[in-house]
């Protein structure tokens, strides 16, 4: 008789091996309903992560329908628990192999995205990154393409507009993970090419919630800024809690970083405290546009605007968005080389603003912004003041 160990190798072998040969392409003509997989973090470090995402795809199944190309869409969700890989490569195998999903859409983290992508590319299932921002990670990923950001893409614009507006000594604050040190890395590069001095940094661990000895080292150093980057979450609220409470804005330390800590999730925490902090990113809440104002309108008909709209959802809207003109193109068809090929150079108006799907990366082309936080009619809102133009990852290979 097997023991239960070996038995539960035996399923775990068979699990993976059905994913060799399960059924990756439903003719155009057939009825069955186009099922898309997803894997994000509904709990754990992140839980608002997977609210978001849900708010995104109800809004843009409010505004397109759930049937495309006469094949219903259906939207089958898992859980990975937060940046757990082991999981997240688990639940893709689950909607692959049970729910033989068409489309693989999700992941939280960089860690998280790396496993589905495993899965996606075993599977030959196209999978859409709503985040997982380190660069290159989709290199020997065939079926992965990207909706969110890159580090790299997001960093380099505010490492070249702060040395220009009068910040020439700045303090690096990240947490200790791969976008983290990344982040650090290509600010580190942009901001001392263009003429600044780094005078400290510092590495925070994954989920710390005091920061007051960090900011103490940032206080003594003396800089002119303080640069952050900390994912979404609970971290970042605490880090603007521990400079208001250290009084750095008094001793004219200001903050600057990407919208990764000043998410709309996040500021309704933070307060007051984080007025006037300016960063670069991709998406705001408040990005003027026909598009976006409708967007926000119907993310908020879904959720009761809690969380509000931010990157997760606008990526998530966008990754649909992808799916559905696909499908268009191929007539229903989606067999995996077909979907991907339909994708290359894919361009259409986004929440954010222009984006185009680079046809040989997969990557996302895009406008990056600097925003500065304001209050808007009692809002704190990230208010764009300047925009560049479609950029690519510059770290792209």
């Amino acid at each position: 008789m097997a023991t239960p160990i070996a038995a539960s190798v035996r399923i775990a072998a068979l699990a993976a091996a059905a994913l060799l040969v399960a059924p990756t392409a439903t003719p155009a003509a057939d009825s069955t309903p186009i099922r898309i997989g997803v894997v994000t973090s509904f709990s754990g470090l992140t839980p608002n992560a997977g609210k978001e995402l849900d708010g995104g795809i109800a809004a843009f199944l409010k505004r397109y329908g759930d049937t495309w190309s006469g094949r219903k869409v259906e939207i089958i969700k898992r859980d990975d628990g937060g940046p757990n890989a082991e999981v997240a490569k688990r639940m893709a195998q689950e909607l692959v192999v049970q729910s033989n999903v068409d489309f693989l859409l999700g992941a939280a983290f960089t860690p998280t995205a790396i496993a589905i992508e495993s899965v996606s590319t075993q599977a030959k299932k196209p999978f859409f990154i709503v985040n997982g921002a380190t660069s290159n990670i989709m290199n020997n990923n065939p079926y992965t393409s990207r909706y969110g950001m890159t580090i790299a893409q997001i960093v380099q614009p505010m490492s070249k507009w702060a040395p220009q507006n009068g910040i020439k000594k700045a303090y690096i604050l990240v947490a200790d993970y791969a976008p983290g040190l990344e982040s650090a890395t290509q600010f580190k590069e942009g901001f001392t090419a263009a003429g600044g001095t780094i005078v400290g940094e510092v590495h925070v661990p994954m989920g710390n919630l005091d920061f007051s000895s960090y900011l103490q080292r940032v206080k003594d150093a003396k800089p002119d800024a303080l640069y952050v980057f900390v994912p979404t979450g609970q971290m970042p609220i605490a880090l603007m809690k521990g400079y208001a409470d250290q009084n750095l804005a008094k001793d004219g330390i200001k903050v600057i970083g990407t919208g990764d800590f000043v998410t709309e999730d996040a500021l309704n925490a933070e307060g007051d405290a984080v007025l006037g902090v300016v960063t670069s990113y991709h998406y705001s809440e408040a990005h003027p546009s026909k598009l976006n104002d409708e967007f926000v309108r119907d993310y908020t008909a879904a959720t009761g605007a809690n969380p509000r709209p931010n990157l997760m959802a606008a990526a998530a809207y966008d990754a649909m968005h992808a799916i559905y003109l696909a499908v268009q193109k191929t007539k229903g068809d989606t067999s995996p080389d077909k979907i991907m090929d339909a994708l290359k150079g894919l361009s259409y108006e986004s929440p954010r603003g222009p984006i185009t799907i680079d046809a040989s990366t997969r990557d996302i082309v895009q406008n990056i912004y600097l925003r500065r936080v304001e209050k808007k009619n009692g809002v704190l809102q990230n208010v764009e003041f300047q925009t560049v133009p479609m950029v690519k990852d510059p770290l792209e290979k």
